[in-house]
């Protein structure tokens, strides 16, 4: 009777230890830099986008899915809430300090009742090598027609990042800004 009570919180520590080398793997982040914000916005968490070239194909840009944090309801509200992202990739020449936007993902939608939160799906995107690679998200939360808050994400930090193989690299432009960049 005595070892049962250890039993469950032997289990529940290699649980947690599972669970604490599956998030070294894709990161979750909240260091993100936020502008453009408007209204009242929830809390957001989200996955650092990761850089991925295997040696046999393309280098590629992913939003991982979400195992925690998420995209969390404005405090504006108690009504069900509409919360959509929208990510934009945006690329530079190495010898250019100017940015375009080199790929816009479909906008992401879920309407989330009390108590819940959004998890964006997995997205990714081919790339070339040798370029520069950042990331923006753009986020709005709505109840009907009503605008509760927007913000826009800055991945722009090393932390938001994570290369998943050799031929990624997280490297900072000139005035500190985070970037991936894929090697040939």
């Amino acid at each position: 009777m005595i070892l049962e009570p250890l039993m469950r919180f032997r289990t529940s520590i290699a649980v947690l230890s599972a669970a604490a080398i599956v998030l070294t793997i894709a990161p979750a982040t909240s260091a993100l830099t936020i502008y453009q914000l408007r209204g009242r916005p929830g809390k957001t968490i989200m996955a650092a986008i990761e850089g991925m070239a295997a040696t046999d194909a393309s280098p590629q840009v992913i939003n991982p899915s979400y195992k925690k944090g998420g995209i969390y309801r404005s405090p504006a509200s108690r009504a069900i809430q509409t919360i959509c992202v929208r990510f934009r990739v945006w690329s530079s020449d190495p010898a250019v300090e100017s940015w375009h936007v080199f790929s816009t993902w479909p906008t992401q939608c879920g309407r989330v009742k009390r108590g819940n939160r959004f998890r964006p799906r997995a997205r990714g995107r081919q790339v070339e090598a040798v370029k520069r690679y950042r990331v923006t998200a753009q986020i709005t939360w709505r109840t009907g027609k009503r605008l509760l808050g927007s913000e826009v994400l800055d991945y722009d930090k090393e932390g938001d990042y994570y290369c998943a193989s050799t031929r990624c690299s997280i490297e900072q432009t000139s005035d500190g800004r985070a970037f991936l960049y894929f090697l040939a």
